[in-house]
């Protein structure tokens, strides 16, 4: 908690991941890549979040950002 405590006082944190991008690029039926899931179908685009029927995971609601087209 000391190293925590002392990036808190000297400005310095931990870079998080943010995705870039939004669906804008993606519509139903496009086939995708994600890191973790693999390769799946969009079934539906809701903003920048894709539902995404994944051949290994099964159905899975994802930030665009998140993944690619292979």
């Amino acid at each position: 908690w000391r190293r925590m405590a002392a990036r808190r006082e000297s400005g310095t944190e931990a870079q998080s991941f943010t995705p870039q991008g939004n669906a804008a690029g993606f519509g139903a039926g496009d086939r995708v890549f994600h890191q973790k899931f693999g390769m799946g179908d969009v079934v539906h685009v809701d903003g920048d979040k894709l539902e995404i029927a994944f051949d290994r995971a099964g159905h899975k609601k994802v930030v665009a950002g998140f993944v690619s087209k292979p």
